[in-house]
C-alpha cells in the first residue's frame, strides 16, 4: 500500500501526497501498529501546507488501516520519532484511520484547489465515499 502511494496517481493530472523523493526505509507490523520508516526526504521535499501535511499523513494511515491486521500507524523519520512533521503533526505519536478530513471537505477543497476539472473532482470524491460506505 505504502508503495502505491510513493509511485503515485496514475492520471498525471493528479498530484502526489508523498515528495516523489522519499524513500521506504523499513516496513513493520507489531501487534496492531505498522511502523513506517522514511528518509528525511519526507519532511524536506514537502511543499503543503497545514491541510497538505495532514492529507500527507492520512494518505499514508488511512491506506495502511485498510489491511485488516494494521489499526494504528507510526511514521519515523530515518528511525527518529521525535520529529514534528511540518510543524503540526507530532511523529512520536500512533495514527488511528481518520475520515473526518474527507467528510469536511478538506480532501475535496484541496483536490479542487489542484484542477481546472471541479466537477470531475466532485464525480471522483462523490464514488470514492459511496464505495467506502458500502464497504464498511
Amino acid at each position: 500500500a505504502i508503495k502505491e502511494l510513493l509511485k503515485g496517481p496514475d492520471d498525471k493530472e493528479l498530484n502526489k501526497t508523498i515528495p516523489q523523493e522519499t524513500k521506504i526505509l523499513s516496513v513493520e507490523t507489531k501487534e496492531g501498529v505498522c511502523f513506517v520508516n522514511l528518509s528525511q526526504e519526507f519532511v524536506s521535499r514537502h511543499t503543503g501546507g497545514t491541510m497538505g501535511e495532514q492529507l500527507t499523513i492520512y494518505s499514508i494511515v488511512n491506506s495502511l488501516c485498510e489491511i485488516s491486521a494494521i489499526q494504528k500507524v507510526q511514521i519515523s523519520i530515518d528511525g527518529d520519532t521525535s520529529i514534528v512533521y511540518r510543524d503540526k503533526m507530532q511523529l512520536n505519536a500512533t495514527y488511528e484511520r481518520n475520515l473526518d478530513l474527507m467528510d469536511k471537505g478538506i480532501y475535496k477543497n484541496l483536490l479542487l484547489s489542484l484542477t481546472d476539472e471541479p466537477e470531475e473532482v466532485v464525480e471522483t470524491i462523490t464514488l470514492f465515499q459511496e464505495t467506502w460506505q458500502d464497504r464498511h
